[in-house]
């Protein structure tokens, strides 16, 4: 029963994941906003994209597709995103086995402010 349980409580605790290196500094320069904080920003669309992500779960899919988007953005000079659509996947990775994905699409703006993941936490 000991073993049971020690296996169960290990494999919760495996499953669960952190978003927060979505908060990190290699993604400070991009904030996640919604569309009326855009509109009241009166930010400049710039434009939109979409990926799709491999991780260990779900969630960490989306963490990653997530932070490919903002890296992509501030490439483009894009302060901000709007999350428009996430959905689960998967995919075959190159061994042959089946793996979680997320498609995450996002709509890139520039709004007149600078912002930092820090000063939010």
């Amino acid at each position: 029963m000991q073993k049971c349980l020690l296996i169960l409580t290990s494999i919760i605790l495996i499953s669960c994941e952190s978003l927060n290196e979505l908060n990190s500094d290699s993604y400070s320069g991009v904030a996640t906003l919604d569309r009326q904080q855009v509109k009241d920003w009166d930010c400049v669309y710039l434009y939109n994209t979409n990926i799709t992500e491999t991780g260990w779960s779900t969630s960490s899919a989306t963490a990653n597709a997530i932070g490919v988007l903002k890296k992509q953005a501030m490439v483009a000079k894009g302060n901000a995103i709007v999350i428009t659509d996430v959905y689960p996947t998967s995919e075959w990775n190159n061994s042959g086995y089946e793996v979680d994905a997320a498609g995450v699409s996002v709509e890139v703006y520039n709004c007149p402010f600078t912002y930092n993941s820090s000063e939010s936490e």
